[in-house]
């Protein structure tokens, strides 16, 4: 896995996913 080596993609990743989760709220 990537993410290890790259943590700053990881953060993104995590705050697509959490626009996605609040999209999906709405």
């Amino acid at each position: 896995m990537e993410v290890s080596s790259n943590p700053k993609p990881a953060a993104r990743h995590l705050s697509k996913d959490a626009n996605l989760k609040a999209d999906m709220i709405r």
